[in-house]
This record gives structure tokens, C-alpha cells and sequence, in this order.
């Protein structure tokens, strides 16, 4: 289930990485109400996945696991935002600490669904829904990027 988990997370800053680098070199091309557009929902569904994948890989350092991903969260939506003008950076940072802090409330309620009053759960449906749950995220984060890409090349 780690392995799975890591897979996920590696493969998602690879595809986070590499649309980066698709924006960085057509950003003369935005316009500021899309390069917002991109912004807020790049950084919002990128760092909601890494702050799940994270939480979900170091359980135990819940504490620690928050500041990392707020400052993740908070530094991506900034550079993510700074490709095109300040108020993109101002959203790129709300967007991506507030999608990092709800992916890791969604992997802390995945771990422990009797937070939410949830019916416990055994190790075997523990894992099954991790991997269930990491599958869909990766599919929502792969769909959104993809979209995005596309979006360029209109």
C-alpha cells in the first residue's frame, strides 16, 4: 500500500512538474484572467493530492505533516501564481494551502474514518480504501492537469 501511495505522489509531481514547465514557456501567451483561472485550479488540485499522499505515507507526524504541507501548499501556489501577475500569486497561495489542508483532512478522515463518526474500519478495508481513494485522486489530478494542457494548445 506505500508503494502504491509513493507511485501516486512521484507521479503526480512528475505531472506537476511537467506542466509546469508547459506554462513557464508559454506564459507570454496569458491573459491575466486566465493565467488566474490556471492558477487557482492548478494549485488547488495539485496540492490537494500532495498533502493526501503525504498524510497518507507519515501518519504518525500528523503535526509535522501540517506545516510541511502548508508551506508546500503555500510556496507552489506562489510560484505557480508569479508566472503571470501579483493577484495570480495571491490566489495561487490561498488556493494552494487551502487545497493542501483539505487533502490532508480527507487522508486524516481515510486513516481514521471514526472522526466523522464513521463505522471503524480493519486493516484490510484500511487499505482497500487508501488505494480506492489514492486511484481517484490520481484520476481527478491526472484529468484536471490534462484539461489544463489541452488548454494551452488552444
Amino acid at each position: 500500500m506505500e508503494h502504491y501511495v509513493l507511485g501516486s505522489l512521484l507521479f503526480t509531481l512528475l505531472l506537476g512538474l511537467l506542466l509546469f514547465r508547459k506554462m513557464f514557456q508559454s506564459r507570454k501567451l496569458f491573459s491575466d484572467r486566465f493565467g488566474m483561472i490556471v492558477a487557482t485550479t492548478y494549485s488547488g488540485v495539485f496540492n490537494f493530492s500532495i498533502g493526501m499522499y503525504l498524510y497518507l505515507l507519515l501518519p504518525d507526524y500528523a503535526e509535522f505533516i501540517s506545516c510541511v504541507v502548508v508551506i508546500i501548499g503555500g510556496g507552489s501556489g506562489v510560484i505557480i501564481g508569479s508566472i503571470v501577475k501579483f493577484h495570480s500569486v495571491i490566489a495561487g497561495f490561498f488556493h494552494g494551502t487551502v487545497g493542501a489542508l483539505m487533502g490532508m483532512m480527507l487522508g486524516v478522515v481515510v486513516y481514521n474514518p471514526s472522526l466523522c463518526r464513521l463505522p471503524a474500519v480493519n486493516e484490510v478495508m484500511l487499505n482497500q480504501s487508501i488505494i480506492v481513494l489514492s486511484s481517484f485522486i490520481s484520476f481527478l489530478t491526472v484529468s484536471t492537469l490534462g484539461l489544463l494542457y489541452y488548454s494551452f494548445k488552444v
